[in-house]
């Protein structure tokens, strides 16, 4: 099923996939994106008011991010406006530049 931006109620719930940070993943994200000492070490993290090892924010939305297009989005076709339907033209220009 596919959902547009219009097609939402207020207190509607969709079921979405989930994912699963590893610490590998944490660690290169924080280096390529946001490399600050709580992202990038389990000791940089313990040193920090977090006490351990966190997540970058960024690599928290782009995971989100890839949960909506996986779920929601793939194999929508743009006929709504709003943000969804922005973001289906997205996907939709981007597979044709890729070839697909």
């Amino acid at each position: 099923m596919t959902f547009c931006y219009e097609d939402f109620e207020v207190g509607a719930v969709a079921q979405l996939g989930g994912h699963t940070f590893l610490k590998e993943e944490i660690i290169e994200f924080a280096g390529r994106y946001d490399p600050q000492p709580f992202h990038l070490s389990e000791a940089g993290g313990e040193a920090s008011p977090f006490g351990g090892l966190i997540a970058s924010g960024w690599n928290t939305c782009s995971a989100m991010m890839g949960i909506l297009v996986r779920d929601m989005l793939s194999g929508h076709i743009c006929r709504c406006t709003g943000y969804a339907g922005i973001v289906a033209a997205i996907m939709d220009a981007a597979a044709t530049l890729r070839g697909g």
